[in-house]
């Protein structure tokens, strides 16, 4: 079963998984029924994914990336979490900037960039949750390898979720 999460959604399951994890730290002892059931990790049943994948393309948007990627930290300290970040190419950092100069007449420095740890052929096959980014690099023309990767791994995950840029 695969369910899709929005922007929103990651920031409340960040909230979550802070208040639920200090609550469970501070009140943590042996009482009857203890740990209650909104601890993080303690339900068998339907546990918390841990194997993420973050898709990488020049020009992502940050807030698309950083804010889950700030969830699932907050998440790393009560379990373990793998994130792989995921572009076509490994050679150099993915960046936030424009592809073309145009696209930034003041000739702008505040881009960021991450190195990825896997391209489209190495990217683990175990992965529950894939992250793609919106971002002004949505709108380029030769993002078929990237959507044709989505589409490979999309039936194996167990959550996908794109942000409102994303096609």
């Amino acid at each position: 079963m695969r369910s899709s999460i929005t922007t929103f959604g990651l920031y409340a399951l960040q909230a979550l998984l802070f208040l639920g994890t200090q609550v469970c730290a501070k009140y943590n002892t042996t009482y009857t029924g203890y740990p209650p059931e909104y601890c993080v990790g303690n339900s068998t049943s339907n546990p918390v994914p841990s194997k993420f994948g973050i898709i990488l393309f020049p020009g992502w948007e940050p807030l698309d990336v950083f804010g889950p990627y700030d969830a699932l930290y907050t998440l790393a300290r009560s379990q373990r979490i793998d994130i792989s970040w995921i572009a076509e190419y490994m050679e150099d950092a993915i960046t936030t900037g424009p592809r073309n100069a145009a696209m930034n007449p003041y000739n702008s420095t505040a881009f960021i960039g991450i190195k990825p740890t896997h391209n489209f052929t190495t990217a683990p096959s175990d992965l529950e949750v894939l992250l793609v980014p919106g971002g002004l690099g949505t709108r380029a023309p030769d993002l078929d390898n990237t959507l044709n990767f989505i589409k490979q791994i999309y039936p194996k995950l167990q959550y996908y979720s794109r942000f409102a840029r994303a096609r």
